[in-house]
């Protein structure tokens, strides 16, 4: 960063933001990336809106043309993070067919549980306040509420393919693996679990959870369908 402050435009007032996040302005980026390194320093209450725009190097102007708040770039980087996890899982039903299904969705959470560690401070800001911000909290219901209709969709897929057994309801099954998960990996990136020590015992226990509750008990054995 040149320390140059950048001159986007000045909003009506903070919160209105003239387009959508394109996140091609050099602007735009350097609020992200400010804040992603700000939240694994300070937690998100003690965090401001001056300090971004300090650490940014852009105006207070600036700031305001691309968000309407701090809450507001968190949600821009939760939504970023969550888009790299439904690309990682939708890469990995695109290889179904080639790995057994055990491998398959070992690879699968794992590349997840990844993704979530390099955006720790980022979902450890939003898993301890989107119940208390009403901003945060319908981003985080929505994001996860995407993640949870797409597993349902592959739920019912994979019965009708026969690779799967009937069971419950796909969308209540998709829902609680998919709040599962989020709480282990929360848990286990912070260290509060002796037993959740790290990412190989997260991704082993969650591997065999989703195999048993979408495939039944013999899913480890069974290959992807060509």
């Amino acid at each position: 960063m040149s320390g140059q402050p950048y001159e986007a435009g000045v909003a009506d007032a903070p919160g209105d933001r003239p387009h959508e996040h394109s996140r091609n302005s050099d602007a735009e980026q350097a609020i992200l990336a400010a804040t992603e390194r700000l939240l694994a320093e300070t937690s998100l209450h003690e965090l401001s809106v001056a300090q971004i725009i300090s650490a940014a190097g852009i105006s207070r102007a600036t700031f305001y043309f691309y968000f309407g708040s701090k809450f507001a770039v968190l949600t821009a980087l939760v939504d970023r993070a969550i888009g790299d996890i439904r690309s990682v899982s939708q890469q990995m039903l695109g290889r179904t067919g080639e790995l057994p299904i055990e491998v398959a969705m070992r690879q699968r959470i794992q590349a997840s549980a990844r993704i979530w560690d390099a955006n720790r401070a980022v979902f450890q800001a939003t898993v301890e306040n989107w119940n208390a911000i009403p901003e945060l909290r319908t981003m985080w219901l929505s994001a996860l509420g995407r993640l949870t209709k797409a597993l349902a969709t592959e739920i019912d897929r994979e019965r009708a393919l026969g690779r799967a057994p009937t069971g419950p309801d796909s969308h209540a099954l998709a829902a609680t693996l998919v709040w599962t998960t989020e709480r282990c990996l929360y848990v286990s990136g912070l260290g509060l679990a002796d037993t959740l020590d790290g990412e190989q015992s997260t991704v082993e226990a969650l591997t065999r959870i989703w195999l048993g509750a979408m495939y039944g008990g013999g899913a480890g054995d069974h290959a992807a369908a060509a």
